[in-house]
């Protein structure tokens, strides 16, 4: 069975046929460590055409490795701060931190995965994943 794939994202313009990601830095290093955690978001589609786990729980697994994603750019920027200002991308939010109003010591923008899937919820996020499994699964159904 072949495992179909999600669209790809709209954060890049075709240009003669090349592709020029915008966003610059952070959106290449989230891009980058998300390909490097290709096999966790490749394991979720295993287990559901397996039938192990259904469309919510897919969708909420996917998100679970994309906090991890999260997770390592607040990583990266904390070890990296001074280059990644000195190159022009400084403002925390790109690396989803937050800058703290009383002492202007950033932060992680989510405190744990249940903040993050909230926001991701309620922004439409995961309605991309529920989206995605719900369509796979009608396409099961009907080639049965």
């Amino acid at each position: 069975m072949q495992i179909p794939r999600p669209s790809i994202r709209k954060n890049a313009n075709q240009i003669n046929g090349l592709r020029v990601v915008q966003g610059g830095l952070n959106t290449l290093l989230i891009e980058l460590t998300n390909l490097g955690r290709a096999t966790d978001f490749q394991q979720v589609n295993v287990e559901f055409a397996q039938g192990k786990i259904g469309v919510a729980r897919a969708a909420h697994n996917k998100e679970r490795v994309e906090y991890g994603t999260i997770e390592e750019m607040s990583r990266y920027y904390s070890e990296a701060r001074p280059e990644i200002e000195a190159a022009g991308y400084g403002n925390p939010s790109l690396w989803y931190m937050a800058s703290d109003a009383y002492t202007g010591v950033p932060s992680p923008s989510y405190q744990s995965f249940e903040d993050y899937y909230a926001v991701a919820r309620n922004s439409g996020h995961t309605d991309v994943y529920t989206d995605f499994y719900t369509r796979w699964k009608n396409s099961m159904e009907s080639s049965d």
